[in-house]
Protein backbone atom coordinates (compact mmCIF):
# COMPACT_ATOMS: atom_id res chain seq x y z
CA UNK A 1 0.00 0.00 0.00
CA UNK A 2 1.12 3.54 -0.66
CA UNK A 3 1.59 6.32 1.88
CA UNK A 4 0.83 8.94 -0.78
CA UNK A 5 -2.63 9.83 0.59
CA UNK A 6 -2.38 12.83 2.93
CA UNK A 7 -4.23 12.56 6.25
CA UNK A 8 -5.96 15.80 7.23
CA UNK A 9 -5.38 16.08 10.99
CA UNK A 10 -7.26 19.37 11.21
CA UNK A 11 -10.60 17.83 10.26
CA UNK A 12 -11.80 17.01 13.77
CA UNK A 13 -15.22 16.67 12.12
CA UNK A 14 -13.80 13.86 9.97
CA UNK A 15 -16.80 11.60 10.60
CA UNK A 16 -19.22 14.09 9.08
CA UNK A 17 -16.91 15.49 6.40
CA UNK A 18 -17.94 12.92 3.74
CA UNK A 19 -21.26 13.78 2.09
CA UNK A 20 -24.50 12.70 3.73
CA UNK A 21 -23.33 11.96 7.29
CA UNK A 22 -24.65 13.66 10.45
CA UNK A 23 -23.73 13.24 14.12
CA UNK A 24 -24.23 14.58 17.62
CA UNK A 25 -23.15 13.83 21.18
CA UNK A 26 -24.13 14.78 24.71
CA UNK A 27 -23.39 14.09 28.36
CA UNK A 28 -26.12 11.76 29.60
CA UNK A 29 -24.58 11.13 33.00
CA UNK A 30 -23.10 7.69 32.29
CA UNK A 31 -19.59 9.09 32.96
CA UNK A 32 -18.87 10.83 36.24
CA UNK A 33 -16.54 13.26 34.49
CA UNK A 34 -19.28 15.31 32.83
CA UNK A 35 -17.75 14.64 29.41
CA UNK A 36 -19.80 13.44 26.37
CA UNK A 37 -20.87 9.83 26.77
CA UNK A 38 -23.80 9.29 24.37
CA UNK A 39 -23.59 9.84 20.61
CA UNK A 40 -25.21 9.03 17.31
CA UNK A 41 -23.89 8.96 13.73
CA UNK A 42 -26.32 8.60 10.85
CA UNK A 43 -26.45 8.83 7.06
CA UNK A 44 -29.32 10.33 5.11
CA UNK A 45 -28.85 7.43 2.64
CA UNK A 46 -28.59 3.71 3.43
CA UNK A 47 -25.00 2.51 3.79
CA UNK A 48 -23.26 -0.65 2.74
CA UNK A 49 -21.46 -1.83 5.87
CA UNK A 50 -18.30 -3.80 6.59
CA UNK A 51 -17.04 -4.71 10.04
CA UNK A 52 -14.45 -6.51 12.14
CA UNK A 53 -15.17 -7.42 15.77
CA UNK A 54 -13.45 -8.72 18.88
CA UNK A 55 -11.92 -12.21 18.91
CA UNK A 56 -12.61 -12.50 22.65
CA UNK A 57 -14.98 -15.37 23.47
CA UNK A 58 -16.75 -13.09 25.95
CA UNK A 59 -18.70 -10.86 23.58
CA UNK A 60 -20.52 -7.76 24.80
CA UNK A 61 -24.23 -7.27 24.11
CA UNK A 62 -23.76 -4.33 21.68
CA UNK A 63 -21.47 -6.43 19.49
CA UNK A 64 -23.98 -9.28 19.38
CA UNK A 65 -26.88 -6.94 18.65
CA UNK A 66 -24.96 -5.10 15.93
CA UNK A 67 -24.02 -8.34 14.19
CA UNK A 68 -27.63 -9.51 14.32
CA UNK A 69 -28.82 -6.23 12.81
CA UNK A 70 -26.23 -6.44 10.05
CA UNK A 71 -27.41 -9.98 9.30
CA UNK A 72 -31.07 -8.94 9.25
CA UNK A 73 -30.46 -6.04 6.87
CA UNK A 74 -27.98 -7.83 4.61
CA UNK A 75 -25.25 -5.36 5.69
CA UNK A 76 -27.27 -2.26 4.81
CA UNK A 77 -27.70 0.16 7.70
CA UNK A 78 -28.04 3.89 8.34
CA UNK A 79 -25.61 4.45 11.20
CA UNK A 80 -25.00 3.72 14.85
CA UNK A 81 -25.66 4.83 18.40
CA UNK A 82 -22.82 4.75 20.94
CA UNK A 83 -22.20 5.17 24.64
CA UNK A 84 -19.01 5.34 26.69
CA UNK A 85 -18.48 4.87 30.42
CA UNK A 86 -20.23 1.50 30.44
CA UNK A 87 -19.35 -1.52 28.30
CA UNK A 88 -22.74 -3.26 28.63
CA UNK A 89 -20.69 -6.48 28.72
CA UNK A 90 -21.38 -9.55 30.85
CA UNK A 91 -24.79 -8.07 31.63
CA UNK A 92 -26.90 -11.09 30.61
CA UNK A 93 -30.12 -10.95 28.67
CA UNK A 94 -30.89 -7.51 30.06
CA UNK A 95 -27.78 -6.18 28.37
CA UNK A 96 -29.06 -7.42 25.00
CA UNK A 97 -32.47 -5.86 25.63
CA UNK A 98 -30.81 -2.57 26.59
CA UNK A 99 -28.70 -2.50 23.43
CA UNK A 100 -31.79 -3.20 21.34
CA UNK A 101 -33.70 -0.48 23.16
CA UNK A 102 -30.98 2.06 22.40
CA UNK A 103 -31.46 1.32 18.71
CA UNK A 104 -35.25 1.54 18.95
CA UNK A 105 -35.19 4.91 20.69
CA UNK A 106 -32.62 6.29 18.26
CA UNK A 107 -34.57 5.09 15.23
CA UNK A 108 -37.81 6.58 16.54
CA UNK A 109 -36.15 9.94 17.14
CA UNK A 110 -34.50 9.94 13.70
CA UNK A 111 -37.60 8.85 11.78
CA UNK A 112 -38.74 12.43 11.05
CA UNK A 113 -35.44 13.02 9.21
CA UNK A 114 -35.02 9.53 7.73
CA UNK A 115 -38.44 7.86 7.33
CA UNK A 116 -36.98 4.52 6.19
CA UNK A 117 -34.86 4.04 9.32
CA UNK A 118 -35.60 1.21 11.75
CA UNK A 119 -34.01 -0.20 14.90
CA UNK A 120 -32.44 -3.04 12.93
CA UNK A 121 -30.84 -0.56 10.53
CA UNK A 122 -28.64 0.83 13.33
CA UNK A 123 -25.54 -0.66 14.93
CA UNK A 124 -24.71 -0.02 18.57
CA UNK A 125 -21.35 0.38 20.32
CA UNK A 126 -20.48 0.60 24.01
CA UNK A 127 -17.21 1.00 25.89
CA UNK A 128 -16.29 1.31 29.54
CA UNK A 129 -16.58 -0.78 32.69
CA UNK A 130 -17.49 -4.46 32.26
CA UNK A 131 -20.18 -6.17 34.33
CA UNK A 132 -22.26 -3.13 35.28
CA UNK A 133 -25.83 -2.73 33.97
CA UNK A 134 -26.24 0.13 31.50
CA UNK A 135 -28.09 3.02 33.23
CA UNK A 136 -30.92 3.05 30.74
CA UNK A 137 -32.88 5.74 32.57
CA UNK A 138 -30.08 8.16 31.62
CA UNK A 139 -30.05 6.93 28.03
CA UNK A 140 -33.84 7.25 27.71
CA UNK A 141 -33.81 10.77 29.12
CA UNK A 142 -31.30 12.05 26.55
CA UNK A 143 -31.45 10.00 23.38
CA UNK A 144 -34.40 11.77 21.71
CA UNK A 145 -32.88 15.25 21.98
CA UNK A 146 -29.51 13.81 21.01
CA UNK A 147 -30.84 12.33 17.77
CA UNK A 148 -32.81 15.42 16.87
CA UNK A 149 -29.70 17.58 17.18
CA UNK A 150 -27.58 15.72 14.60
CA UNK A 151 -25.71 18.02 12.24
CA UNK A 152 -22.95 18.13 9.66
CA UNK A 153 -20.65 19.63 12.30
CA UNK A 154 -21.23 16.92 14.91
CA UNK A 155 -18.37 14.62 13.95
CA UNK A 156 -15.92 16.10 16.45
CA UNK A 157 -18.39 15.70 19.32
CA UNK A 158 -18.97 12.07 18.35
CA UNK A 159 -15.21 11.41 18.44
CA UNK A 160 -15.03 12.91 21.93
CA UNK A 161 -17.93 10.81 23.16
CA UNK A 162 -16.10 7.62 22.16
CA UNK A 163 -13.30 8.18 24.68
CA UNK A 164 -12.76 6.49 28.05
CA UNK A 165 -9.18 6.71 29.37
CA UNK A 166 -8.09 8.36 26.10
CA UNK A 167 -6.39 11.71 26.55
CA UNK A 168 -7.18 13.01 23.06
CA UNK A 169 -9.56 12.38 20.17
CA UNK A 170 -8.27 10.27 17.30
CA UNK A 171 -9.53 11.15 13.84
CA UNK A 172 -8.44 11.54 10.24
CA UNK A 173 -9.80 12.46 6.82
CA UNK A 174 -8.67 11.49 3.31
CA UNK A 175 -10.00 13.09 0.13
CA UNK A 176 -9.92 11.09 -3.06
CA UNK A 177 -10.96 11.87 -6.60
CA UNK A 178 -14.62 12.70 -6.13
CA UNK A 179 -14.97 10.75 -2.86
CA UNK A 180 -13.66 10.92 0.70
CA UNK A 181 -13.15 8.81 3.83
CA UNK A 182 -13.39 10.01 7.42
CA UNK A 183 -12.60 8.07 10.55
CA UNK A 184 -12.37 8.21 14.32
CA UNK A 185 -11.23 5.69 16.91
CA UNK A 186 -10.95 5.27 20.65
CA UNK A 187 -8.46 3.24 22.62
CA UNK A 188 -5.72 3.71 25.18
CA UNK A 189 -5.44 0.57 27.30
CA UNK A 190 -6.43 -3.10 26.96
CA UNK A 191 -4.92 -2.93 23.48
CA UNK A 192 -3.45 -5.91 21.61
CA UNK A 193 -3.55 -7.34 18.06
CA UNK A 194 -6.69 -9.23 16.97
CA UNK A 195 -8.73 -6.38 18.36
CA UNK A 196 -8.65 -4.89 21.83
CA UNK A 197 -10.43 -2.22 23.89
CA UNK A 198 -10.94 -0.07 20.88
CA UNK A 199 -13.72 1.17 18.68
CA UNK A 200 -13.25 2.43 15.16
CA UNK A 201 -15.80 4.16 12.93
CA UNK A 202 -15.02 4.83 9.27
CA UNK A 203 -17.36 6.51 6.80
CA UNK A 204 -17.16 7.19 3.09
CA UNK A 205 -19.38 8.78 0.49
CA UNK A 206 -17.96 6.45 -2.18
CA UNK A 207 -20.07 3.82 -3.92
CA UNK A 208 -18.68 0.35 -3.13
CA UNK A 209 -20.38 -3.04 -3.18
CA UNK A 210 -20.58 -4.68 0.29
CA UNK A 211 -18.49 -7.78 -0.38
CA UNK A 212 -15.70 -5.68 -1.87
CA UNK A 213 -15.92 -3.28 1.06
CA UNK A 214 -15.65 -6.16 3.54
CA UNK A 215 -12.54 -7.59 1.89
CA UNK A 216 -10.89 -4.17 1.86
CA UNK A 217 -11.63 -3.48 5.52
CA UNK A 218 -10.45 -6.91 6.65
CA UNK A 219 -7.14 -6.49 4.86
CA UNK A 220 -6.64 -2.96 6.18
CA UNK A 221 -7.49 -3.90 9.77
CA UNK A 222 -4.98 -6.76 9.62
CA UNK A 223 -2.27 -4.26 8.69
CA UNK A 224 -3.25 -1.60 11.24
CA UNK A 225 -5.54 -2.19 14.23
CA UNK A 226 -4.37 -5.80 14.46
CA UNK A 227 -0.74 -4.69 14.58
CA UNK A 228 -0.78 -2.60 17.72
CA UNK A 229 -0.26 -3.51 21.34
CA UNK A 230 -0.24 -1.41 24.51
CA UNK A 231 -0.48 -4.04 27.23
CA UNK A 232 -1.30 -7.43 25.71
CA UNK A 233 -4.94 -7.46 26.82
CA UNK A 234 -7.95 -7.79 24.54
CA UNK A 235 -11.52 -6.97 25.47
CA UNK A 236 -15.17 -7.76 24.86
CA UNK A 237 -16.57 -4.80 22.93
CA UNK A 238 -14.21 -4.11 20.06
CA UNK A 239 -15.56 -3.25 16.66
CA UNK A 240 -14.39 -1.43 13.57
CA UNK A 241 -17.31 -0.41 11.36
CA UNK A 242 -17.04 1.01 7.83
CA UNK A 243 -20.08 2.66 6.26
CA UNK A 244 -20.33 3.59 2.56
CA UNK A 245 -23.41 5.64 1.61
CA UNK A 246 -22.59 6.42 -2.05
CA UNK A 247 -23.62 10.06 -1.62
CA UNK A 248 -20.78 11.24 -3.87
CA UNK A 249 -22.20 9.11 -6.70
CA UNK A 250 -18.61 8.12 -7.44
CA UNK A 251 -17.33 4.55 -7.62
CA UNK A 252 -13.60 4.81 -6.92
CA UNK A 253 -10.80 2.74 -8.36
CA UNK A 254 -10.70 -0.09 -5.82
CA UNK A 255 -6.93 -0.12 -5.51
CA UNK A 256 -6.85 3.63 -4.89
CA UNK A 257 -9.65 3.45 -2.34
CA UNK A 258 -8.02 0.61 -0.41
CA UNK A 259 -4.69 2.44 -0.37
CA UNK A 260 -6.41 5.47 1.17
CA UNK A 261 -8.34 3.32 3.64
CA UNK A 262 -5.14 1.52 4.62
CA UNK A 263 -3.22 4.67 5.42
CA UNK A 264 -6.18 6.10 7.37
CA UNK A 265 -6.49 2.91 9.46
CA UNK A 266 -2.74 2.91 10.14
CA UNK A 267 -2.92 6.55 11.21
CA UNK A 268 -5.73 5.85 13.68
CA UNK A 269 -4.00 2.71 14.99
CA UNK A 270 -0.78 4.63 15.64
CA UNK A 271 -2.73 7.35 17.44
CA UNK A 272 -4.10 4.70 19.80
CA UNK A 273 -0.57 3.55 20.66
CA UNK A 274 0.65 7.13 21.10
CA UNK A 275 -2.16 7.55 23.63
CA UNK A 276 -1.37 4.25 25.37
CA UNK A 277 -2.20 4.44 29.06
CA UNK A 278 0.77 6.06 30.80
CA UNK A 279 2.99 5.63 27.74
CA UNK A 280 6.09 7.78 27.32
CA UNK A 281 7.52 6.02 24.24
CA UNK A 282 6.06 5.18 20.82
CA UNK A 283 7.88 2.09 19.57
CA UNK A 284 7.95 0.80 16.00
CA UNK A 285 8.97 -2.86 15.82
CA UNK A 286 10.32 -3.90 12.44
CA UNK A 287 10.83 -7.65 12.10
CA UNK A 288 12.79 -8.21 8.89
CA UNK A 289 14.10 -11.22 7.01
CA UNK A 290 11.54 -13.60 8.52
CA UNK A 291 10.28 -16.71 6.72
CA UNK A 292 6.74 -15.38 6.50
CA UNK A 293 4.46 -12.75 8.00
CA UNK A 294 2.87 -15.22 10.40
CA UNK A 295 6.15 -16.01 12.13
CA UNK A 296 7.17 -12.35 12.10
CA UNK A 297 3.87 -11.40 13.73
CA UNK A 298 4.31 -13.96 16.51
CA UNK A 299 7.78 -12.64 17.27
CA UNK A 300 6.63 -9.00 17.19
CA UNK A 301 3.73 -9.76 19.55
CA UNK A 302 6.04 -11.52 21.99
CA UNK A 303 8.44 -8.56 22.11
CA UNK A 304 5.60 -6.04 22.35
CA UNK A 305 3.99 -7.79 25.32
CA UNK A 306 7.11 -8.53 27.38
CA UNK A 307 6.96 -6.52 30.64
CA UNK A 308 10.74 -6.78 30.95
CA UNK A 309 11.27 -5.32 27.48
CA UNK A 310 8.65 -2.60 27.89
CA UNK A 311 9.96 -1.44 31.27
CA UNK A 312 13.52 -1.28 29.90
CA UNK A 313 12.26 1.12 27.22
CA UNK A 314 10.71 3.27 29.93
CA UNK A 315 13.96 3.26 31.91
CA UNK A 316 16.03 3.99 28.78
CA UNK A 317 18.04 0.85 29.51
CA UNK A 318 19.35 -0.71 26.28
CA UNK A 319 19.11 -4.20 27.75
CA UNK A 320 18.79 -5.85 24.35
CA UNK A 321 19.16 -9.31 25.88
CA UNK A 322 15.52 -9.06 26.95
CA UNK A 323 14.50 -8.61 23.32
CA UNK A 324 16.57 -11.62 22.28
CA UNK A 325 15.04 -13.70 25.06
CA UNK A 326 11.55 -12.73 23.83
CA UNK A 327 12.48 -13.73 20.28
CA UNK A 328 13.82 -17.05 21.51
CA UNK A 329 10.64 -17.96 23.42
CA UNK A 330 8.19 -16.72 20.80
CA UNK A 331 7.87 -20.12 19.11
CA UNK A 332 9.13 -19.94 15.52
CA UNK A 333 12.45 -21.62 14.80
CA UNK A 334 15.33 -19.15 14.68
CA UNK A 335 19.08 -19.24 14.10
CA UNK A 336 20.72 -17.07 16.78
CA UNK A 337 23.91 -16.62 14.77
CA UNK A 338 21.94 -14.84 12.02
CA UNK A 339 20.12 -12.28 14.17
CA UNK A 340 21.01 -8.58 14.06
CA UNK A 341 19.37 -5.92 16.24
CA UNK A 342 19.33 -2.13 16.05
CA UNK A 343 17.82 0.37 18.51
CA UNK A 344 17.30 3.59 16.55
CA UNK A 345 20.77 4.26 15.12
CA UNK A 346 22.59 2.05 17.61
CA UNK A 347 23.61 -1.40 16.33
CA UNK A 348 23.70 -3.65 19.40
CA UNK A 349 23.92 -7.10 17.80
CA UNK A 350 25.24 -8.17 14.40
CA UNK A 351 24.86 -11.73 13.13
CA UNK A 352 24.59 -13.04 16.67
CA UNK A 353 27.64 -11.13 17.94
CA UNK A 354 27.24 -8.29 20.48
CA UNK A 355 28.41 -4.84 19.37
CA UNK A 356 30.15 -2.85 22.14
CA UNK A 357 28.50 0.39 23.26
CA UNK A 358 28.57 2.51 26.40
CA UNK A 359 25.69 2.99 28.86
CA UNK A 360 25.51 6.59 27.72
CA UNK A 361 25.11 5.52 24.07
CA UNK A 362 22.39 3.07 25.04
CA UNK A 363 20.51 5.67 27.04
CA UNK A 364 20.79 8.16 24.20
CA UNK A 365 19.33 5.63 21.74
CA UNK A 366 16.25 5.20 23.94
CA UNK A 367 15.89 8.86 24.93
CA UNK A 368 13.56 10.00 22.06
CA UNK A 369 9.80 9.60 22.32
CA UNK A 370 9.82 7.72 19.00
CA UNK A 371 11.93 4.55 19.05
CA UNK A 372 12.58 2.16 16.17
CA UNK A 373 13.56 -1.41 17.00
CA UNK A 374 14.83 -3.28 13.94
CA UNK A 375 15.27 -7.05 14.14
CA UNK A 376 16.83 -8.87 11.19
CA UNK A 377 16.35 -12.63 11.56
CA UNK A 378 18.34 -13.62 8.48
CA UNK A 379 15.83 -16.34 7.58
CA UNK A 380 13.81 -15.10 4.60
CA UNK A 381 12.39 -12.16 2.71
CA UNK A 382 9.23 -11.20 4.65
CA UNK A 383 8.86 -8.17 6.93
CA UNK A 384 6.31 -7.23 9.58
CA UNK A 385 5.75 -3.90 11.34
CA UNK A 386 4.08 -3.53 14.74
CA UNK A 387 3.51 -0.49 16.91
CA UNK A 388 3.68 -0.55 20.69
CA UNK A 389 4.76 1.52 23.70
CA UNK A 390 6.58 1.29 27.00
CA UNK A 391 5.19 0.27 30.39
CA UNK A 392 5.29 2.99 33.04
CA UNK A 393 4.31 3.76 36.63
CA UNK A 394 1.33 5.71 35.27
CA UNK A 395 -0.08 2.61 33.55
CA UNK A 396 -0.22 0.83 36.91
CA UNK A 397 -1.84 3.85 38.56
CA UNK A 398 -4.50 4.26 35.85
CA UNK A 399 -5.52 0.61 35.89
CA UNK A 400 -5.36 0.10 39.65
CA UNK A 401 -8.11 2.67 40.07
CA UNK A 402 -10.14 2.37 36.84
CA UNK A 403 -13.50 1.74 38.52
CA UNK A 404 -13.01 4.43 41.13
Amino acid sequence: MTDSWPIDLNRNDALTAPKGFFASACHAGIKRSGKPDLAVLVSELPCNAAWVTTQNQIVAAPVSVSLEHLRQTDSEIYGLVLNSGNANAVTGEQGVLDAQEMCRHAAAALASRIPQISASSLAVMSTGVIGVPLPMEKVRANIESLCKSVSRSGGSNFAQAMMTTDTFSKYGFVEGRGWSIGGAAKGSGMIHPNMATMLGVLVTDATIEPTVLQKMLTRCVDQSFNRISVDGDTSTNDMVLLLANGASQTEPNHEEFEAALDILCRHLAKQIVRDGEGASKFVTLQINQCRNESEGSIIAKTIATSPLVKTSWFGQDANWGRILAAIGRAGPDIEPSRISLRINDLLVLQHGTPCPFSDEEGKKALAPVDINIEVNLGLGFSSVTYWTCDLTHDYVQINSAYRT
